[in-house]
This record gives structure tokens, sequence and C-alpha cells, in this order.
């Protein structure tokens, strides 16, 4: 059935469901790829989780250029979605922007977005992220990514905000990743202001007296 909804150009929803998705990559080619009828949940975990560049270029391809921004949201919470942001970064550093200019992506997924961009992509892909300082800004001013728990590469998070010059404007949390937080506290990523010397003193007597 989907198969078929690809050759007649009739596009199903993106949540249609897809058993087997191996077997529909059998009958579909590169072309197919960058048509709108492939876009499926299902058959891109399949995509990105594979080694063939050429159908995950492809893929990333068509999510992107025909703004498929519905789609990547309800990726970001239904899939693994490691891989997706890790190409589409990879091919378009602009996505970030996009994202942020719309209004279909949550503040969770937003930063679930920037986190998995810092732990799966290099340095130089961030970099490119970062266009007019958007994604710094976005960082500096947002105290959720103080408070993000489910970091897998603590390491590439505290490089990422290195190599992009993170300065947290507030980092008075009430709920800080605490591991997190040891780094950007000894690191010196945050500005030196009222409000944040009195929370650091606060946090340091609290972790003082456990």
């Amino acid at each position: 059935m989907f198969v078929r909804s690809v050759t007649d150009r009739k596009r199903k929803e993106f949540n249609y469901p897809i058993n087997n998705p191996q077997l529909v990559m059998q009958h579909l080619n590169d072309h197919d790829l960058l048509q709108l009828e492939t876009i499926n949940l299902d058959l891109a975990q399949y995509i990105l989780n594979s080694k063939n560049k050429e159908y995950i270029q492809s893929y990333i391809t068509n999510i992107c250029k025909n703004e498929c921004l519905d789609f990547v949201s309800s990726f970001m919470d239904n899939k693994d979605p490691i891989n997706l942001v890790r190409y589409i970064n990879k091919q378009f550093p602009n996505y970030f922007l996009t994202m942020l200019s719309s209004n279909k992506f949550t503040k969770s997924q937003l930063v679930k977005y920037c986190f998995i961009s810092f732990e799966y992509n290099e340095s130089n892909e961030v970099i490119l992220m970062n266009i007019d300082d958007t994604l710094v800004n976005y960082v500096n001013d947002n105290l959720d990514f103080i408070e993000y728990e489910k970091i897998n590469k603590l390491e590439n998070v505290i490089s990422s905000f290195k190599t992009l010059d993170i300065c947290f404007e507030f980092i008075n949390s009430n709920k800080p990743n605490h591991d997190l937080f040891d780094n950007i506290y000894n690191l010196n990523m945050y500005q030196i202001n009222e409000a944040n010397i009195k929370y650091l003193i606060e946090y340091k007597l609290q972790k003082v007296s456990k």
C-alpha cells in the first residue's frame, strides 16, 4: 500500500505504519526519497539508521527543502531523533533558525534539538548552526539548558559550550543538572551579576551542608 502511494504520488499521513521498512526500501530508489510521498516516521527511522549515505542525504534534503516541520516535530517526540538532528545539521546548518522562526516546536523540543547537536555534531558543524549568534543567544537566555537531564555525552556538551563561548545570563535554577552546572561554574560560563553571585553562594552552601 505504501509503495503504491509513492508511485501514484498520493501521499499518506506521515504516521502511516510501516511494519517492514526494509521491504519497502527494496521497491524505492534515490529519486523516490526526494518526494514528499516518502515522508514517513517508520521509514525515516530505518533510513537514518542505515549506512547508505546517498539515501540519507536524499531523505534529509526532502525533509528540509519541503519544510516538513510537523514531521520533524513528531519525530522528535515519537522516534529516536539523534541521527535526524545530526544529519540535518550536517546538510542544513540553518535549520535550527527555521525551527525557531516557526510555531511547530515546543520549548522542550528546541532544547532537546540543541543538546543532541552539542553531543553528536562536530564542533565546526555547531559553529555553522550559530547564524548571527542565534544559537548562542538562545542558550545564554534559557534556564532550561541548565536543568536538562537527558545528557549522554556531557564532555561533548561542554566542548560545544566552549566552542560557542557560552555565558549564561542567569543561572539561578531551582533544579539544575548538577553535573552540568558544576562544569558551568568551574569554567566560569556565566555572567557576573548580583543574582548569579547570590545563587552561587546558596548553591555552594547547600552542597557543603549535604
